[in-house]
């Protein structure tokens, strides 16, 4: 599944108070930027 595919299913199911699991295998850059995402949506 394409990154921002699985920001955005991430995104809408921690709007709704629905816990998410992350384990989605990213490298380098993309994992950093992936996880300071993640972070900032489960911070809302």
């Amino acid at each position: 599944m394409p990154i921002a595919q699985v920001r955005e299913v991430s995104r809408e199911l921690l709007q709704r108070g629905i816990p998410v699991v992350e384990c989605a295998r990213f490298e380098g850059r993309d994992f950093i930027e992936h996880k300071e995402e993640m972070g900032r949506m489960a911070a809302l």
